[in-house]
């Protein structure tokens, strides 16, 4: 049986085709319902949630109600999808469902309503029915409600970018807030604040067509009038006070891309949705909770009800709501993408800035909101032409920025550079203070979010998508060039300058212009890289070596600085050796030991054909660690010793303590561990008089370890506890040495039976590690782990964690590590394969005696108890020939 199509009345207006409209069934759009008499039925009877109360309420036959439950739990879905959660055939289903079909007409064509209660019950009459469901906005409900219903808030606007959902956002705040009546007029489709009032008048009192009699309506009753997308009407001064000032009981809630400079006019800006952290590793169900996710995953059900978040696709859908800013119009205009496009392919789309060229919203929507690019011609067109020019120029700020730089670059093509060191407020030209103004309007503009920075300056940042569309119009100016070369140079001087700032108190306001304008300087080096500048690009990244190596960007910036090196092969000078000696030390903190070599003795013959002492004798630094490290000890001792005879000629202190650090970690390495100790100390009090507190991280650090594995842990937790406070200060607190403490803090924590502070400690050292790429620190941490639950009795951990230490140091090739691994997987394997326990028992011992590396007393007393344990096995066991063969024999053992 089906529903005759008769022509729909004011009273019973349900037919089939609007049955199915309400029911969200695929092809008949909820637009369906805005029209009349629907659009006043559904008000009247309190809006869609309502409707679906009562049917859901309603008093079916039961097999009605279980189809009609599952339809209303699913929207949108297939016939097949329906049919197979109700477990019948695709035939009965549509056989019920043209069963239910007459019976919801009849209940919701006989359901009536008590007139008199209609204006209680309905207070907001003119409100349109949101389509879709709000997400992600709770928290900034709470905040708005009673923020309206506050007696002296009478006018408040909801600012923010294009797309950011302030229309959305005010239909919900007007649902939720209690007025007598509530009153709604989108603006968007008028070309002058003159046409409001006829609006107005049409849609508050058409009896009475003059605005006086609005104004006397309004005043009836506490009323809610909601203007909506009122950007591009000014002035409304004269017709806002009117209406204020008219009818006390009124509140005014608007929309726009700007404040409407009105005294009493309350603001509040609206945020994107929130998005996940890049860093975080998130579960599919705790991605899918994230505001951003959230939305995209609705939008993206509604066109394709399939689709689910998985394992597969959960990493793409992640970098997607973050490339997309929290912005739902492009999150909604990317969804409607997922029909054609896996996240993967929308991903590289948006990363290949293609984000204003995304498809097209369905047609219903008015033409500024069609895609991003409609947007921002809106907002852009309502610039000034001096405003527009500003805003162009801003484009080149990869990374936001301050007053000062967006005056120096953007108020003239030909910034005077190239000898500007200063950067004093009284170096800036004199177009300062109309700069400043502008920015301050392209913030009013919703095109600009601004910022206080720690030190209390104010910081200006476009969304990623304003920014593309900003390029777009700088390279329609044709200022492209000039700009960017303005923009590389001025990010020079400032590197230079902020790395002037090598007193201790100045550390963390060094750190935080790092990290503040870190995105800036990657743009100025890559801008120099793509015109090739080598000197720019050289000595950019030469000057950012710090934050490179103790900030924990050792990836981005080995990927940087080997990408100056390809360019500039031809160059031979001092800074270019440098350059080499950074990306061995970062290849060094990542385990990249054949780049490592390869830098590090490039830097060596670069030094050698200039005759640059200091060179060479930093660079020998380099290559006796690694040297060190793979157990070449006369080699190491002697290209450390003669980096600190080098050092030593040319009087410069605090490199002779780094050839002193470094020649104890060679001790350390062959357990010499007094040895160890009176080189690490003497550095350390060079460090301190020199007040070198990188220097004095890394002393700290290994005095911490060498104490840790003498036994000694009051002085140990000393050491290391500093060497923390000291990094946290100069604000290295994700450098490979941090990591190390954690590791040996929890090894001390382990020692000290403190299990739970070892786990959080160790997990720590393990995670950061991770993040940023620490292999040698995986290392250690899989290690330490190991032990801890060997300790606690866990040896299905202790295997997991002995093998991936194990497997690392293939590739790592420590040999002084590589043995204390092998040890502790032969007190692994004691408890259950004696035999193999005491062949790597043997094996080890003869390797200490062969490489000449001692055992630290630390580990001693545990050793003596293998002995004991193994004593019978010991006698026929025989030891591995060599190191690599003993490696591999542990590496089966352990599977």
């Amino acid at each position: 049986m089906t529903i005759a199509l008769t022509q729909p009345s004011p009273n019973h207006p349900w037919d089939e085709e609007h049955i199915k409209a309400l029911l969200r069934f695929p092809r008949y759009p909820l637009r369906l319902l805005q029209a009349e008499p629907w659009q006043t039925w559904l008000n009247q009877r309190g809006g869609l949630a309502n409707i679906y109360k009562y049917l859901q309420a309603y008093a079916f036959v039961a097999s009605q109600q279980r189809i009609l439950a599952v339809i209303l739990a699913t929207p949108e879905a297939t016939a097949d999808f329906y049919a197979d959660h109700l477990s019948i055939s695709r035939t009965t289903y549509f056989h019920r469902l043209n069963e239910l079909l007459p019976a919801l007409a009849y209940a919701l064509n006989t359901w009536q309503i008590d007139q008199s209660q209609t204006l209680a019950t309905t207070p907001k009459p003119s409100l349109p029915q949101p389509l879709t469901s709000l997400v992600g906005v709770e928290s900034t409900l709470a905040l708005l409600t009673p923020l309206l219903l506050q007696p002296q808030v009478r006018l408040l606007n909801l600012l923010g970018h294009a797309g950011v959902g302030k229309s959305r956002l005010a239909l919900a705040l007007a649902q939720q807030t209690q007025f007598a009546a509530c009153w709604y007029l989108d603006l968007s489709s008028m070309t002058s604040a003159a046409a409001i009032e006829p609006r107005l008048i049409e849609l508050i009192q058409p009896a009475k067509p003059t605005l006086q009699a609005v104004i006397q309506q309004l005043a009836q009753q506490s009323t809610l009038l909601v203007f909506d997308n009122a950007e591009h009407l000014f002035p409304l001064t004269e017709l806002l006070e009117s209406l204020l000032s008219g009818a006390a009981s009124l509140k005014i809630l608007l929309t726009s891309r700007r404040a409407m400079q009105l005294y009493g006019e309350y603001e509040y800006q609206v945020q994107p949705l929130a998005t996940p952290h890049p860093a975080d590793y998130l579960t599919p169900s705790e991605l899918a909770q994230i505001p951003a996710v959230q939305l995209y995953l609705q939008r993206v059900q509604a066109v394709n009800p399939q689709f689910q978040l998985d394992q597969t696709n959960a990493q793409a859908i992640s970098e997607l709501s973050i490339a997309l800013e929290g912005l739902p119009l492009a999150i909604e205009l990317a969804a409607l993408q997922s029909k054609f496009f896996a996240p993967q392919a929308l991903l590289n789309r948006i990363n290949q800035q293609q984000r204003l060229n995304m498809l097209q919203r369905p047609q219903q929507r008015s033409a500024r909101q069609q895609t991003l690019r409609s947007t921002l011609d809106w907002s852009f067109g309502l610039l000034e032409p001096d405003l527009q020019s500003l805003f162009s120029r801003l484009a080149v700020f990869a990374g936001g920025s301050t007053i000062e730089a967006a005056a120096v670059i953007c108020a003239s093509l030909e910034p005077q550079l190239e000898q500007t060191s200063s950067f004093s407020l009284e170096s800036l030209p004199q177009a300062l203070d109309q700069v400043q103004a502008g920015l301050m309007a392209l913030v009013d503009q919703s095109l600009l979010q601004q910022t206080i920075a720690s030190h209390g300056e104010p910081r200006f940042q476009m969304l990623e998508v304003t920014r593309e569309y900003a390029l777009q119009q700088l390279n329609n100016r044709g200022e492209t060039l000039l700009l960017q070369r303005g923009y590389t140079l001025y990010y020079l001087r400032l590197a230079e300058h902020i790395m002037t700032w090598q007193a201790p108190q100045l550390f963390q306001r060094r750190t935080e212009m790092l990290q503040q304008e870190y995105r800036n300087f990657k743009a100025a080096i890559q801008w120099a890289l793509d015109h090739h500048e080598a000197d720019l690009s050289v000595r950019l990244v030469v000057l950012l070596w710090d934050f490179w190596t103790y900030y924990g960007h050792q990836q981005e910036g080995r990927q940087i600085a080997e990408a100056v090196i390809a360019q500039t092969a031809s160059l031979q000078s001092p800074l270019r050796a440098q350059l080499l000696r950074l990306v061995g030390w970062l290849a060094h903190d990542l385990g990249e030991y054949t780049l490592m070599h390869h830098s590090f003795q490039a830097s060596v013959e670069m030094a050698e054909g200039m005759a640059d002492h200091h060179s060479l004798g930093l660079s020998l630094h380099g290559l006796g660690e690694l040297a060190q490290m793979h157990g070449n000890w006369q080699q190491a001792q002697s290209q450390l010793q003669q980096s600190f005879t080098i050092f030593q000629n040319l009087e410069q202190q605090e490199l002779q303590a780094w050839s002193l650090e470094h020649l104890g970690r060679l001790a350390l390495s062959q357990g010499q561990f007094e040895q160890a100790y009176g080189l690490f100390h003497k550095s350390l009090d060079r460090f301190q008089s020199l007040d070198s507190s990188w220097g004095a991280i890394f002393a700290l650090g290994h005095l911490g370890q060498v104490a840790l594995y003498q036994a000694d842990f009051a002085k140990a937790h000393q050491y290391l506890e500093e060497c923390l406070q000291v990094s946290t200060a100069t604000g290295a607190h994700r450098s490979a040495m941090v990591c190390q403490t954690l590791n040996y803090l929890g090894e001390l924590a382990l020692q000290q039976q403190h299990l739970e502070q070892a786990s959080e400690l160790l997990h720590n050292c393990l995670n950061l590690s991770h993040e940023i790429g620490y292999r040698g620190c995986i290392e250690l941490a899989n290690y330490s782990l190991g032990l801890l639950a060997l300790h606690e009795g866990n040896q299905a951990q202790a295997r997991n964690y002995l093998h991936e230490s194990l497997h690392l140091q293939q590739t790592l090739n420590e040999q002084w590590r590589t043995l204390l691994v092998i040890e502790a997987c032969t007190e692994y394997l004691s408890q259950h394969q004696p035999h193999t326990a005491a062949c790597l028992y043997r094996s080890s011992e003869h390797l200490r005696q062969s490489l000449a590396i001692q055992r630290p007393p630390l580990y001693q007393a545990k050793f003596q108890q293998l002995t004991e344990l193994l004593i019978n096995d010991l006698a026929n066991a025989k030891p591995l020939a060599s190191l690599e063969s003993t490696l591999d024999f542990a590496i089966a053992q352990i599977r």
